[in-house]
């Protein structure tokens, strides 16, 4: 699952690019679509038989994810440095704060729906 990661290092640049040509508001939009697609097609591959093709698939996924999180995560950068010049780094500091939340709480809540679904 480290595909991710190396995803989101190697298209962020090159979103970075596309910024010059497309608003940053639908970089952000294709972004979210970009995991939502991702995140739903995680939920198909219980129907993969075929481990390999399981393993294949699943990172596919991963790197859907990263470049749609690239996206999301340069394209509002991009906004607040140009948006917040006098309040930059107090607003950088709140998306990292809100960044860990969402990654401490996501799990937990996941687990939680996941025990209360019986699966």
């Amino acid at each position: 699952f480290a595909v991710y990661s190396l995803t989101k290092a190697i298209s962020s640049p090159l979103i970075g690019k596309l910024m010059n040509f497309y608003p940053r508001k639908h970089i952000i939009m294709g972004g979210l679509l970009l995991e939502a697609l991702a995140i739903i097609s995680f939920g198909f591959l219980d129907f993969i038989d075929s481990p390999i093709w399981f393993g294949i698939l699943a990172g596919v996924c991963r790197m859907v994810e990263g470049i749609g999180n690239a996206s999301i995560s340069t394209a509002i950068y991009a906004l607040v440095t140009s948006h917040y010049k006098q309040n930059e780094a107090d607003i950088i500091s709140f998306i990292q704060i809100f960044t860990g939340i969402g990654m401490m709480t996501g799990p937990l809540l996941g687990s939680l729906l996941y025990a209360l679904g019986g699966f």
